[in-house]
């Protein structure tokens, strides 16, 4: 996802939060008043024909009442590391995932509330090594359809921002589970246990990509 992507989603998220507190609608004429520039510019900024400078960025977070990661989280990883006197790739390197724990149903409903916007707090976290995105979380593998590349209570660093690569593993939301395959392409995945019944399988209208998996870790 582009920063302008997430610039019209915290936008619109921004604007319902409004709306909620009966506060006047925010329309781009409004926020481009809040920042000193003509809403011509903001519909630049939204559409991705103007790239977003970072000021720009944070008078933009400001404005919508969000953390700068929600529109751009490399300028937020460029800001916390210069705050902490770290590089821009060591910090990232120890980015947190968020870690969603629980039963199975427990996990699902978690995902469900993430699909539909309205992701929940999170207390706790699992540092992550490789590269990915704020929108990262930590969820730990039931079952044994993906054997044996991923194996059960393996934890599985999951990307919702990336979208899933042809061969690789990823996070499903199917029916009401939550599963780990590798995705082929085209709306279909693979389970990897050549024991497990109907392996291949094709995404339904309710069934939803998660993310894809960018780093798994045997131990919990």
């Amino acid at each position: 996802m582009e920063d302008n992507e997430r610039l019209a989603r915290a936008y619109k998220k921004a604007q319902i939060a409004r709306e909620e507190r009966g506060l006047p609608t925010l329309t781009q004429t409004v926020l481009a008043k809040e920042l000193g520039i003509t809403q011509t510019a903001v519909s630049k900024l939204m559409t991705g024909s103007m790239e977003i400078p970072i000021t720009r960025v944070i008078d933009l977070a400001d404005a919508l009442e969000c953390p700068v990661s929600d529109i751009s989280p490399a300028i937020a990883a460029q800001l916390e590391a210069a705050a902490q006197g770290l590089t821009v790739t060591s910090k990232i390197a120890y980015k947190k995932a968020k870690l969603i724990a629980g039963t199975e149903q427990e996990v699902a409903d978690i995902i469900k509330h993430i699909l539909a916007g309205k992701a929940p707090q999170f207390t706790e976290f699992e540092h992550c090594g490789a590269e990915h995105s704020d929108s990262t979380y930590a969820i730990k593998v039931h079952g044994e359809a993906m054997l044996p590349l991923i194996a059960p209570g393996t934890i599985a660093f999951v990307d919702y921002e990336a979208e899933p690569e042809a061969g690789k593993p990823c996070c499903l939301l199917k029916g009401n589970k939550v599963v780990f395959a590798t995705w082929t392409g085209d709306g279909y995945a693979r389970y990897e246990n050549p024991e497990y019944p109907d392996r291949v399988f094709t995404l339904s209208k309710k069934d939803a990509v998660i993310g894809k998996v960018v780093e798994i870790r045997s131990r919990f």
